[in-house]
């Protein structure tokens, strides 16, 4: 197993593909349109943030770990024309992820497999692709070793992670009680385990692997706030859009943010080249 609360997550991708439907179904933002909840503003500006990051480099094909929902290939796919594999060690996961290709008439090969022993060739793929996957391995540094392999001379890592740390999504928190106070069947739920690492320890174990010229950007001040009604839901997406558009006039990466406030961090890596 790769995830040590791997039912929990079973659980999850199983509930929402037996909703078929609703906003957790799909989270994908097609072209021409503007997130319009928060997990959709969250995995938009994401995918902004990885596309500006490979954007001068040609890359034409992609390997998501980890992929749950697919929502970043399925952007690599229809936003960048890029040749997409996507697995995850959940089959309930996995056929989601075809679900929300279907839906959005994507193009990706799609497999079940272990992140720490992938069925891939040897330096396959330009670039290798994970969304909040490391944060939940006990023994992340295997699943780093399995995406250096597969990736090609001069092929780029980029990882999202969410480690154990206080954060803006704190807010949260204090939300549900105040809820729970007026309505006591609002659980507060436990988290996913996280590893205690912090962005140093990550950036240093992708360097021990191989990867070179790696960095760190820290990412995200924006809370998800659950659960909320479908109007406030909207109307944050709305403000969160505001807020980017005015970072956007004075910040280069408008998704950037200090360590102390950022959600996540990306780590940032590349494969040597021969020679």
């Amino acid at each position: 197993m790769v995830l040590s609360d791997n039912k929990s997550f079973e659980q999850k991708w199983g509930d929402i593909i037996r909703k078929k439907g609703g906003d957790e179904f799909s989270i994908f933002v097609p072209k021409g349109k503007k997130p319009e909840t928060q997990r959709q503003f969250n995995l938009y500006h994401y995918y902004r943030l990885i596309d500006r990051l490979i954007s001068a480099n040609g890359y034409t094909s992609s390997v998501e770990f980890g992929c749950g929902r697919g929502t970043i290939s399925l952007y690599l796919n229809l936003y960048n024309r890029m040749a997409v594999s996507l697995f995850d060690v959940s089959n309930d996961a996995v056929n989601l992820a075809r679900a929300n290709f279907d839906l959005h008439d994507g193009q990706g090969t799609f497999f079940v497999a272990d992140s720490s022993r992938v069925p891939l060739g040897d330096g396959s793929f330009d670039l290798a692709v994970s969304i909040g996957l490391l944060e939940h391995l006990p023994n992340y540094v295997e699943s780093l070793k399995e995406m250096h392999r597969v990736l090609k001379p001069g092929g780029m890592l980029i990882t999202m992670n969410i480690p154990k740390k206080k954060s803006i999504q704190m807010l949260n928190d204090i939300y549900r009680k105040i809820l729970r106070i007026f309505n006591k069947k609002i659980e507060m739920r436990k988290d996913y385990f996280r590893v205690a690492d912090q962005p140093e320890d990550f950036l240093r174990n992708a360097q021990n692997v191989g990867f070179k010229n790696c960095r760190i950007i820290h990412a995200n001040p924006f809370p998800i706030f659950v659960p909320i009604p479908q109007w406030l839901e909207k109307l944050l997406a709305l403000k969160y859009r505001a807020i980017m558009a005015i970072r956007g006039l004075y910040r280069k990466e408008v998704m950037e943010t200090g360590p102390r406030l950022a959600q996540c961090h990306f780590l940032i890596g590349f494969k040597p080249r021969l020679g």
